[in-house]
């Protein structure tokens, strides 16, 4: 962790490539299993920014690491904590739908291989799942029809098609 903090005395100040550096530390520290210190910093990040640092790459990698949380949460059974942080994904990355992020922010590609462009669409997928694990039908569909109304046709297509298929 000390090359980060190192490579940003080379930034000269400049407050995004300090920014981009704080959030790869915290993507390497939740590879290290330090998943809440991780999580704690992206928060931090997302709430105590200046006005003339990018919000969207805090909301990136806020989103990625908590659906990646959502993984380990299911595979331990939890799934009311899975659906938390699905929740958490989905409020995070509810704007992604409107913008072309991976192609603005194909850093994130380029470093760690993320499919930004099905980000959004994977966090829904993977929160109606957990709340259909939980036994929460009703919710699970609610947000299903939400997630219609946002999409696309193309989206769309491809939600039926991932919801109509066995899991």
């Amino acid at each position: 962790m000390t090359a980060f903090d190192i490579a940003s005395t080379f930034t000269n100040e400049d407050s995004n490539p300090n920014h981009l550096l704080f959030l790869i530390k915290a993507l390497f520290l939740f590879s290290a299993n330090e998943h809440w210190d991780a999580i704690i910093r992206i928060e931090e990040l997302t709430c105590h920014s200046s006005s003339d640092i990018d919000p969207i790459p805090s909301r990136i990698v806020k989103a990625y690491l908590r659906v990646q949380i959502r993984i380990i949460a299911l595979k331990g059974k939890r799934y009311n904590d899975a659906i938390d942080h699905s929740t958490v994904a989905v409020n995070a990355s509810n704007f992604f739908v409107k913008i072309e992020i991976h192609s603005k922010y194909e850093v994130f590609t380029e470093l760690f291989g993320w499919n930004l462009k099905s980000l959004w669409q994977t966090t829904i997928q993977q929160r109606c799942l957990a709340l259909l694990n939980a036994g929460r039908h009703g919710e699970a569909l609610e947000s299903y029809h939400s997630v219609m109304e946002k999409s696309d046709k193309t989206i769309k297509a491809s939600l039926r098609a991932w919801f109509s298929s066995p899991k």
